[in-house]
């Protein structure tokens, strides 16, 4: 057994003293404390020295003083290899038309008007998507590492007879009977003392040998197995440290004994200077007596087997371990049956890469399970991408009144955020539908997978395992792992399940990957239709790496966008959000043409007074938009679109004229961004309008991807409704953007906003535009407005002398 981080990794006391030697009671105890000393000084010494390093990494950048390189000629071997979900190339497919009936908008008022274009609005220029879109790079490496699994056989038993020989060191000190909740300790040390071996009853502690009887209490749960396999490896740790150790466990007794498998790991890695024994006893309907008789016969006429079985019907038979033979990934689940399809529904949990892979050969449905919730990455982190690059921004002033501590437990929790948001984009790139469940206790799991069986049907297969991030070798590692497949298997019991694969790391605890052989024998006995395997991840890849953010850059100037200082509220040049969500929707759409932008905030408004370059940027399934500074202004996702919505416009778009709304509302947009050419009457829930684009205001041809003009027009017709006796209100986000035509509108558009809800707080309403040809080119879901008080600085149109 590996030393454990709580002793001492060395031995420099003496061989604790003979039982019987005077005063060995005194002796015994100053060798315990001389280790306990020892341990708490290497650990504090530890502790020290990773305080110092950490705090000089993230307060000085000492150990980082050379700059990192920026892409590496070749990749470390847990990079994802060629074809993994940073560079799965997604097809395109036709842009999503709709069209509705409805009477094209009245012509401009004046303006040169791009009325005689062709209604069929080409690809932008593929210049201006390149400007914005953040490309995965294409010329990484595969990784070195073979991507594979280690099938774990059953042992081969052959029936064979005592051998006459008792166990070697059985005579070395005295045998330790712990009883465990079994029952069975004061009539195995009788027999055992009976035939000359000296054995007491006891807790284990002490020098001698141990036999571990908690094996034989027959748990009632799986949580209460797992609870006796930690007690048994603390007791392994904690006495004697030679002579004989013989762990005892019924792993066939109902309903919780295939859970005790685990115990067979700590046999397996004692300590030198130990004989360990595992003895798989069926208990049945055998009394105390009897069952010491067995046990006592294996210690004294056992000959030394080191893995041995007692069946029920009295025959003794000895386990040869098989070896672990190779395979490939995922074809050993695959082969000639297609067990597993597009229809097929697979709950996984801490699969990784595993589920990645499996993904892009079945295109199946996928339900990822986990306990961290997928929450907002905080602004300012897009391009730390390690641990120590967290913790310095952190410590810069963006972290929190948590301390280091607080500041790495919060560091690991984003990464790991970051890994499962890379491993639902990998999947979903690979052609899977995924949905992520975040549960923390039994019973909303059964909630939850109660939810996805309605949509989806029932279960089918079922793939655990620490894959994602190779669990340490520690007892709370070990248990939870066993705790969370305990809770998975029972909550898919009546799920008609076809494939049950479980995962154990190379560097889990020994303990995990005999638990794992011996409950899959079991259910491979109960489901005998089911592919059930227990395997070693046998890869260094593991972990789904997210994709680096790589930014393209706009100018922003007057010069280039004459429009840009007509958004002045307060007097301010901004960025028109309209703007931003529109090179956002560009940017998303070069790497996925079919996904949308989803929960699009403004985190901090984009000042245009001076020339700057902005950068959009994309992580993961994130994209934003960062000023000159460097500060994250605009933040969104991208992914698929949610349900259709149906547009109803109801009144007269041309009622009154637009010119009205910017003369008498605290709007604060100059005549370079006066969109809105015409609206009806307000009603409680929307409006309807006309709205101008681009060509209709007069601007020049410019290289924009998106009719930013008549976007900027849909947002300004909702804050007209929004504003509810003129208040003054400001977009703060959207959620959802779908873009369906892409360029210049060749006329004015008819906007729709509709299913509108106000309060004190602000307004919420969805808009729509619809092209002079009746087709729907974009969509504006859950636009937020949030109401300015009556303290804040008043709105109001531009000032000329201000644009001089």
């Amino acid at each position: 057994m590996p030393p454990s981080p709580h002793l001492p990794q060395y031995d420099s006391s003496p061989p604790p003293a003979a039982p019987d030697a005077p005063g060995w009671e005194v002796l015994e105890l100053a060798r315990r404390s001389a280790e306990a000393h020892a341990t708490f000084q290497r650990l504090m010494t530890e502790a020290h020295l990773e305080y110092l390093r950490v705090t000089e990494t993230i307060l000085t950048g000492r150990l980082t003083t050379q700059p990192p390189p920026t892409e590496p000629a070749t990749e470390p071997a847990t990079r994802p290899a060629d074809g993994s979900p940073a560079q799965a190339a997604v097809p395109a497919q036709p842009d999503r038309q709709r069209s509705l009936t409805v009477a094209p908008p009245a012509g401009p008022a004046r303006g040169p008007g791009p009325e005689d274009r062709t209604a069929v609005v080409p690809d932008p220029p593929v210049a201006a998507i390149a400007a914005v879109a953040a490309v995965p790079s294409p010329d990484r490496p595969a990784p070195t590492a073979e991507a594979g699994v280690l099938v774990r056989p059953a042992p081969s038993w052959v029936e064979t007879g005592l051998g006459g020989h008792p166990l070697p060191g059985l005579d070395a000190g005295p045998v330790h009977i712990v009883d465990g909740g079994s029952g069975l300790a004061a009539a195995v040390a009788a027999e055992l003392a009976g035939r000359g071996v000296a054995a007491v009853v006891s807790d284990g502690r002490g020098p001698g040998g141990v036999v571990l009887l908690n094996g034989m209490a027959g748990p009632a749960t799986p949580e209460d197995a797992i609870g006796t396999q930690l007690a048994g490896l603390r007791l392994a740790r904690e006495g004697g440290r030679r002579g004989v150790f013989v762990i005892v466990a019924d792993t066939v007794g109902r309903p919780a004994g295939a859970w005790l498998g685990g115990l067979r790991g700590l046999a397996t890695s004692a300590e030198p200077g130990r004989t360990p024994v595992y003895v798989e006893c069926e208990r049945g309907a055998r009394g105390p007596a009897a069952l010491a008789v067995l046990i006592a016969d294996e210690l004294t006429r056992g000959a030394g087997a080191q893995r041995v079985r007692l069946a029920a019907d009295g025959t003794r038979s000895i386990g040869h371990p098989a070896e672990a033979e190779p395979s490939d990934w995922p074809g050993i689940l695959l082969g000639p049956e297609h067990r597993i399809g597009a229809d097929s529904v697979l709950l996984a949990h801490d699969c990784g890469v595993a589920v990645v892979d499996l993904a892009r050969e079945t295109r199946c449905r996928l339900i990822l399970l986990g306990n961290t919730p997928l929450n907002e990455e905080p602004p300012g982190l897009t391009d730390a991408l390690d641990e120590r690059a967290i913790l310095r921004r952190f410590a810069a002033g963006t972290g929190g009144p948590d301390g280091l501590a607080g500041m790495r437990a919060r560091a690991r929790a984003l990464l790991t955020v970051r890994e499962i948001r890379a491993t639902i984009e990998a999947c979903e790139q690979a052609g899977a539908r995924v949905r992520y469940l975040c549960v923390d206790t039994t019973e909303a799991l059964s909630f939850a997978l109660d939810r996805v069986r309605a949509d989806w049907g029932p279960i089918t297969g079922l793939l655990h395992g620490p894959v994602l991030t190779p669990a340490a070798k520690s007892d709370v590692a070990a248990g939870t792992q066993l705790t969370h497949l305990a809770a998975v298997l029972a909550a898919t019991a009546r799920d008609p399940l076809d494939t049950i694969v479980l995962f154990s790391g190379t560097a889990d605890h020994p303990m995990v990957g005999a638990a794992l052989d011996r409950v899959a024998e079991a259910e491979q006995e109960h489901r005998p239709g089911c592919l059930v395997r227990s395997l070693t991840w046998n890869s260094l890849r593991t972990a789904v790496e997210p994709a680096r953010a790589r930014p393209g850059t706009v100018a922003v100037n007057a010069a280039r966008y004459p429009w840009i200082g007509d958004h002045r509220p307060q007097d301010v040049a901004i960025l028109p959000p309209a703007a931003g969500l529109g090179w956002m929707a560009a940017a998303v759409r070069a790497l996925e043409p079919e996904a949308v932008l989803t929960g699009f905030r403004v985190l901090r408004p984009v000042a245009t007074g001076e020339p700057q370059t902005i950068s959009i940027t994309t992580s993961g399934r994130e994209v934003s938009l960062v000023n000159g500074a460097g500060e994250p202004c605009y933040r969104a996702r991208f992914g698929a679109p949610g349900r259709d919505r149906e547009w109803r416009p109801i009144g007269d778009p041309a009622r009154f004229a637009g010119s009205s709304v910017y003369a008498g509302r605290p709007l604060f947009h100059g005549p370079l961004l006066r969109s809105i050419h015409s609206l009806g009457e307000i009603g409680p829930a929307g409006v309807v309008g006309t709205v101008f684009g681009a060509g209709s205001l007069g601007w020049a041809d410019d290289d924009l991807p998106v009719d930013l003009a008549a976007l900027d027009g849909a947002v300004q017709l909702s804050g007209v409704w929004a504003m509810d006796e003129h208040r003054p209100v400001l977009p703060m986000g959207v959620a959802e953007c779908r873009i369906h035509r892409w360029g210049r509108l060749p006329g004015p558009a008819l906007c729709v906003v509709a299913d509108g809800r106000r309060d004190d707080l602000g307004a919420r309403c969805d808009a729509a535009l619809v092209g002079p040809d009746g087709e729907l080119w974009a969509e504006l879901l859950g636009i937020e407005f949030v109401a300015l008080t009556a303290e804040a600085p008043a709105l109001g149109a531009p000032d000329p002398a201000s644009r001089a």
